[in-house]
């Protein structure tokens, strides 16, 4: 079971997961594989993107793990901790507001203490990773497959997209604010990865869905 995380969010800059002051491990340590377990806090979409490309190296399909762990973070962030409901986002996407609406809450002070918890643990064949987010939680189910009727409405793909991402398994856990998702890693993951060389995943840039 991956670690579970600690209430409090660390801020110590330089001892950063993704050179954001997310947690107390090392983001290049991280992406090498070298780092088994540990726990990240996340409050921003940059963040959620960042993290998931870190998380996401040495995967035996990096790029859709990636995409796969942003749209649940970010899920997580605008969702859960920030209240955005599907009808609201669809009104934001429309008016081309949704991204700074989020950082807009964000600053607000009830929002000023909420993150997503992301821990995770690596046991040499998969990565298991758990992402928490501070709300009341909701029913996965009419979310986790595509539907027609709601292509081209601006939301309610996020889930899906993640489903389809390349897990090996995706649950939430009851009352819906905790998911888990599992990967398979590379048969030897390598000390070293960058973008561009295999095993390496590309740096997401998709928006939730």
């Amino acid at each position: 079971m991956a670690q579970a995380c600690r209430r409090e969010a660390p801020q110590r800059p330089g001892e950063i997961a993704v050179r954001r002051g997310l947690g107390r491990i090392d983001g290049d340590r991280l992406a090498a594989g070298r780092v088994s377990n540990g726990c990240v806090h996340v409050r921003t979409l940059e963040q959620a993107r960042d993290l998931a490309f870190h998380l996401a190296q040495g995967c035996e399909e990096p790029d859709a793990i990636a995409i796969g762990l942003t749209e649940l973070m970010i899920n997580a962030i605008e969702h859960g901790n920030l209240g955005i409901g599907p009808e609201q986002k669809a009104k934001l996407l429309e008016r081309g507001l949704w991204q700074s609406s989020i950082e807009r809450r964000l600053r607000m002070p009830e929002h000023a203490g909420k993150f997503v918890s992301v821990s995770y643990r690596r046991d040499g064949t998969s990565m298991q990773v758990r992402i928490r987010d501070r709300g009341e939680g909701f029913d996965p189910a009419p979310h986790l497959a595509f539907h027609h009727e709601r292509r081209g409405a601006g939301h309610g793909y996020g889930i899906a997209v993640a489903g389809a991402s390349g897990f090996e398994t995706l649950r939430f856990i009851e009352p819906g604010n905790l998911v888990e998702v599992t990967a398979r890693l590379e048969a030897e993951t390598p000390r070293s990865l960058a973008p561009g060389r295999p095993g390496a995943a590309k740096r997401p840039d998709a928006h939730a869905m």
